[in-house]
C-alpha cells in the first residue's frame, strides 16, 4: 500500500459502530472510537414493527467512509454531530429515507430546515418508519 493512500486512509472518517439511540461511534483522525450523538435522529425502538424494518437500513446507511464530521457547536465534539458523505447531510438521508425519527425541535438546529424538510418528504411518501406495517 503507497504511503499516500495510507494517509488518505488515515484521515478519512468511519462510523465504526451503533451504540443505544441515534449514538454511534466515528473513526475519526484525532479519535479512533469517538462517541456522538446524531443532530436531529432518533431511531426507532427495535422492538416496534418498523423498528425491526428499520434497523438494517438504518444501519447499512451509516456504513462507509464519511467527507467529514461537523457538530452543532463548532470545536464541541460534545454536541449533536452532522455527518457528510459526498457533500450530502447523512442525518437528512437517515430522515428522508424513513429509517427514524425526527427528533423534536429542529427549528433550533444549524441544519434543522433540511432536517424537518427530509422528515416531511418521508412522512408525505410514506417511507420507511412512515409506512404501514405489514402483517
Amino acid at each position: 500500500m503507497s504511503t499516500f493512500l495510507t494517509l488518505l486512509i488515515s484521515l478519512s472518517f468511519f462510523v465504526v459502530s451503533l451504540s443505544d439511540n441515534a449514538r454511534v461511534y466515528v473513526q475519526t483522525p484525532e479519535h479512533p472510537y469517538h462517541l456522538v450523538t446524531l443532530a436531529g435522529v432518533e431511531r426507532v425502538p427495535r422492538d416496534t414493527c418498523a423498528g425491526q424494518f428499520t434497523e438494517r437500513t438504518f444501519t447499512e446507511a451509516l456504513q462507509g467512509p464519511l467527507d467529514a464530521v461537523t457538530y452543532e457547536r463548532p470545536g464541541d465534539p460534545t454536541s449533536p454531530a452532522y455527518l457528510w458523505r459526498a457533500g450530502k447531510l447523512v442525518n437528512a438521508e437517515l430522515l428522508r429515507q424513513g429509517y427514524a425519527y425526527p427528533t423534536p425541535h429542529l427549528d433550533r438546529l444549524t441544519h434543522g430546515k433540511a432536517l424537518s424538510q427530509a422528515a416531511a418528504r418521508a412522512r408525505l411518501e410514506r417511507r420507511g418508519v412512515w409506512a404501514a406495517c405489514r402483517r
